[in-house]
């Protein structure tokens, strides 16, 4: 059993009801595994059947009812999949996969930043009412735990919990928790080694996966022995014929893990030259599984390139292998405009000219998914003042209205490409006013003004981050009108968000009305993410208000938690904290949703309650409520600023996926878990 990250940063009540799951983890969720049974999978010895290029209809629902792999709302639908508050018109086959809610919850992190708005000085503290809790106290300072906290109260115990416990779910938890806190590295690290060969490959897939987000370079050899399939990494797992494929796609993705967060070149270089060996030998033929061939591309993204060598690298894969291996591929285009986004025009300007031939060549061959990874890599690393800005501009515009009813993936990244190249611009600039058309349009295919309004704010977001506006953006008044004459629940949660992002106040009242209006939990939680993103603080007590009073639709809890955390309100810390110890509130669905909720908003403060729900000394909790106490400690006490998985998240073609890196419904894959 698995414990699953829920939407948006929360776990889905859908997902609960249908056996909750703690694998390894989890925090992002994504549409899932395109690849039929048993292509890339447990049989890597033997290539599989020919794969679509894009997710096929009719896939029989997993848990929950959701379709296997794919993300859901914050309340656990599936967006677009119709129902109250969704998408109104024909009975569909399947879930959407065109909309937008998938593309804002595998990016959210980078615009949420909820650990800065959590830890800063100078936040709003309202009175508690927690005994243990600093009741009533006004905490001016910085309210992150401190090492000498997580060292002497939550390491402890879940060091003892991964040591004794034997359900799987709580040892995932703590291995998780562990390598994302970072420290007793002298005792962590033998415990995971030792985990490689446990018999349930979740755990020793986990293990592998935790010694690259403890981000340690002592922890390479090993995870390249597994990586490489070597006699040693063999020996590690205990298998004399080869080191089960799952494990080492979690070493790929443990090794990016490494290279990312360490700044030697030297260490860049070991971790690459290992990637490349693999790409340039095993990665090119098709028995080698999907899943590994992909984990090594997106690391190889995430890992600097000191010498040049990696981008050359992945040209290269593209050349040999896109006529039969488009999923794959799909891959590359995003992870060469990670390496080269920070490089001068020059350099990115023949990124670009290479990326114009392959979206020309991917449309000649019908390849869909590859051209959508085309037009997100345009948006990471065109700047607005580039010389060949206006070029690329046309050419997503282009996409954008040619490409709506044939390849609608290929519009909607299309759109938010021209979202992130406008944020590096004015306001009010010819993409803004683009935009701002297309979010307006009342007829017609109306899926893409969703995405063109959460666009503008994802502009209005980096223009407002780089000083380029001080006050007002001209696509307000637009999408405040929009949200109050559209009828469309899901479409006007985009418009929210799109709001919040530009952090137009003036726009806070019909949001609360959509709050109270909208039933749907699914969509309700969006409304309070654009209250916080916003930061209209008038919202408080409405918002505590559903803290305290939705325990029994513990989504709404949740998203309502965050939003609070985003406007610097310490009391929500104290108010979960007496739901959680409150008698009414003891089943498992609240307790883990409580437990959540603690781990994203909370602070120093929670780490003492999470530890006594995982220590459960009146042995009243289930073993899943625990796991949740474990995982949410290690959200608390995360060393770093973003989720470890962020990296991978950022403009990911979740389209082209594979088991290993989204599957929600297993909670199988990097990006589902936390």
């Amino acid at each position: 059993m698995r414990l699953q990250q829920f939407s948006s940063v929360f776990l889905t009540t859908s997902f609960i009801t249908a056996g909750l799951a703690l694998a390894h983890g989890g925090s992002y969720p994504g549409p899932g595994d395109t690849v039929p049974p048993g292509a890339g999978g447990s049989t890597p010895s033997t290539p599989g059947p020919p794969l679509p290029s894009t997710p096929q209809p009719g896939v029989p629902p997993g848990p929950g009812g959701a379709r296997p792999g794919l993300p859901t709302g914050p309340g656990g639908t599936i967006p677009g999949a119709g129902g109250p508050g969704g998408v109104t018109g024909p009975m569909q086959s399947g879930p959407d996969l065109d909309a937008w809610q998938f593309w804002w919850e595998l990016n959210k992190p980078r615009f949420l930043q909820i650990k800065s708005h959590i830890a800063s000085a100078g936040s709003v503290i309202t009175q508690g009412s927690g005994d243990d809790l600093l009741s009533g106290l006004q905490v001016r300072d910085s309210m992150r735990p401190s090492k000498a906290q997580l060292v002497s109260e939550a390491v402890p115990e879940l060091l003892r919990a991964l040591r004794t416990e034997t359900n799987r779910d709580i040892r995932s938890a703590c291995m998780v928790a562990l390598a994302k806190i970072g420290e007793c590295e002298d005792q962590v690290v033998p415990l995971l080694r030792g985990l490689l060969a446990d018999p349930d490959q979740e755990l020793a897939e986990t293990a592998a996966l935790c010694l690259g987000i403890l981000g340690s370079p002592s922890a390479i050899p090993t995870l390249r022995d597994l990586y490489l399939d070597e006699p040693a990494g063999r020996a590690l797992v205990s298998h004399k014929k080869e080191v089960p494929y799952r494990t080492r796609t979690f070493a790929a993705y443990g090794l990016g893990l490494i290279g990312a967060a360490n700044g030697e070149a030297d260490v860049a270089r070991d971790i690459q030259t290992c990637f490349l060996k693999f790409l340039e030998g095993p990665g090119q033929s098709r028995r080698t599984p999907r899943d590994l061939r992909v984990a090594t591309v997106l690391s190889l993204g995430v890992v600097p390139d000191p010498d040049g060598v990696a981008v050359g690298s992945l040209w290269r894969f593209v050349e040999n292998q896109l006529e039969r291996e488009k999923l794959v591929t799909s891959h590359v285009p995003t992870s060469i405009a990670r390496l080269v986004r920070k490089l001068p025009p020059a350099v990115r300007q023949k990124t670009v000219e290479d990326l114009f031939a392959l979206a020309k060549h991917t449309e000649e061959k019908r390849a869909p998914d590859v051209r959508a990874s085309v037009m997100q890599a345009l948006g990471m690393i065109t700047h607005l003042s580039d010389p060949f800005a206006k070029k690329v501009v046309a050419e997503l515009q282009e996409r954008v209205t040619q490409e709506t009813a044939k390849a609608p993936v290929v519009s909607h990244f299309s759109i938010m490409a021209l979202g992130e190249i406008s944020g590096t611009g004015a306001p009010g600039n010819e993409i803004d006013r683009f935009l701002m058309e297309r979010a307006s349009q009342m007829g017609g295919r109306v899926a893409s003004r969703a995405w063109a309004a959460l666009a503008l704010g994802v502009s209005g977001f980096y223009q407002a981050a780089s000083k380029a506006r001080v006050e007002g953006h001209p696509a307000i008044p637009v999408l405040v009108d929009m949200l109050q004459n559209i009828k469309n629940a899901e479409q006007q949660a985009a418009y929210a968000l799109g709001l919040g992002l530009l952090g137009a106040k003036e726009a806070a009242q019909p949001i609360l009305a959509c709050l109270d209006r909208v039933k749907t939990d699914s969509v309700r939680g969006y409304f309070a993410t654009a209250l916080g993103l916003m930061n209209h603080r008038e919202a408080l007590p409405r918002l505590q208000e559903l803290v305290r009073t939705s325990t029994r639709r513990p989504e709404v809890m949740r998203e309502c938690a965050m939003a609070l955390g985003l406007l610097g309100d310490k009391s929500v810390v104290v108010t979960l904290t007496d739901l959680l110890k409150h008698p009414e509130n003891q089943t498992l669905a609240v307790q883990a949703a409580i437990a959540m909720a603690l781990g994203f908003v909370g602070d120093r403060r929670s780490v003492a309650p999470l530890v006594a729900a995982l220590r459960d000394e009146p042995k009243q909790l289930a073993a899943v409520s625990r796991a949740f106490a474990a995982a949410a400690l290690g959200i608390v006490g995360d060393k770093e600023e973003m989720p470890w998985n962020a990296k991978f998240g950022e403009n990911v073609n979740y389209l082209a996926a594979v088991e290993t890196l989204t599957d929600a419904a297993n909670a199988a894959g990097i990006l589902n878990l936390l």
